[in-house]
């Protein structure tokens, strides 16, 4: 998967919370109607693998413990599961809103051959990104082989995820 063509720097993430939000801001505005949907996609992890991770961050079975978009890019903490979160909201505050809500999900999944446990995000029904770093694989490749434990939307009003 080719990342050519991206605007953004690890700096991004690292010089203080207003750029990262100010960056955030201009990532939603640069996923236009233009875009075919996996380029639109490649923008996001693009954007989002710059994060630098940390060991856990985000506790995904907190769901009330969960930051709205705005504390996330402010808090500039990172995690596999956080940047998956990122992404999602990222997915549905973009300028071009190309999917409804019913098709964008924040999904929970267990691999148990792995041992694994993460976020990652369902894109109508066809992609999945967040599952494997900067990579957006087919989601029917994966539902025979992960166990979806939970699923969420985002709610436009709170900008937070409800269960499905």
């Amino acid at each position: 998967m080719s990342f050519a063509n991206i605007a953004w720097s690890h700096t991004d993430f690292i010089q203080g919370s207003e750029h990262r939000l100010s960056a955030w801001k201009s990532l939603r505005k640069e996923l236009t109607q233009d875009l075919d949907h996996q380029d639109w996609i490649k923008k996001i992890i693009g954007f989002w693998s710059l994060a630098p991770l940390q060991s856990r961050v985000l506790d995904y079975s907190q769901t009330a413990t969960w930051p709205n978009p705005w504390q996330l890019l402010h808090q500039g903490d990172f995690d596999e599961n956080s940047v998956s979160l990122g992404m999602f909201y990222t997915c549905a505050l973009a300028q071009d809103s190309r999917w409804q809500d019913q098709d964008l999900e924040l999904v929970l999944l267990r691999d148990p051959h792995a041992h694994r446990e993460q976020l990652a995000v369902c894109v109508a029904s066809t992609w999945l990104i967040g599952w494997e770093y900067r990579t957006m694989k087919s989601w029917q490749t994966y539902r025979n082989q992960v166990i979806l434990q939970n699923r969420w939307r985002c709610d436009l009003e709170t900008y937070l995820p409800v269960p499905v």
